[in-house]
């Protein structure tokens, strides 16, 4: 799956478009939830795993850490294995644009208080919860968009796909895309409270 598009270029230079790639740290990977994410995202062509980043990562081989992992995914040395610091100095050195984060419930809100520094680069990234600190809907996080309505709303929205397009990914009819597009975008107002 494309993750979108980018178009680079310059007044000069010819314009290329290609598929756009997430750059991702993934927090807790020694964790089922991480480690999981870790293994699909090294298969994944729109995912660049860039980091992966736990308290017990000193030392570990990759090897040891996912265990199963297929060597074909590590050509090339595999993500770096980082502290929080190294994790802040990723992202502040921009290899980092996507953080996922795979912590027990309340660990990345401490850590965001403990380190108001990550908090703050944090805050221009995007961040992919596997954790439930906010799944209460507060400080604005939107949870329970349906699946159907969220897979729908992404490639319209980031993919930037036509109705036609989305409908002959997933399988779903023309009318089937609209209606999902519409209930969607409604509830995501809803959520967010604009009108």
């Amino acid at each position: 799956m494309t993750i979108g598009q980018v178009t680079t270029g310059t007044a000069n230079a010819p314009v290329s478009t290609g598929p756009l790639t997430a750059r991702v740290a993934v927090l807790g990977a020694t964790g089922y939830a991480g480690g999981e994410f870790a293994r699909l995202a090294l298969a994944h062509p729109g995912i660049t795993l860039d980091a992966l980043v736990a308290r017990a990562l000193a030392g570990q081989e990759l090897e040891a850490m996912l265990p199963g992992i297929d060597p074909r995914a590590l050509a090339g040395g595999g993500p770096a294995r980082v502290d929080f610091d190294g994790l802040l100095e990723r992202i502040e050195g921009g290899t980092v644009d996507t953080l996922v984060i795979a912590l027990p419930h309340g660990a990345w809100t401490a850590l965001l208080a403990e380190r108001p520094a990550l908090a703050r680069a944090a805050e221009g990234l995007r961040l992919l919860d596997l954790w439930s600190d906010h799944r209460d809907g507060s400080a604005g996080y939107v949870y329970g968009l349906p699946e159907a309505y969220r897979d729908t709303l992404l490639m319209r929205l980031v993919e930037g796909m036509s109705g036609a397009e989305i409908a002959e990914r997933s399988g779903l009819t023309p009318a089937s895309v609209r209606v999902n597009l519409h209930r969607g975008m409604k509830l995501l107002r809803e959520h967010l409270g604009a009108s």
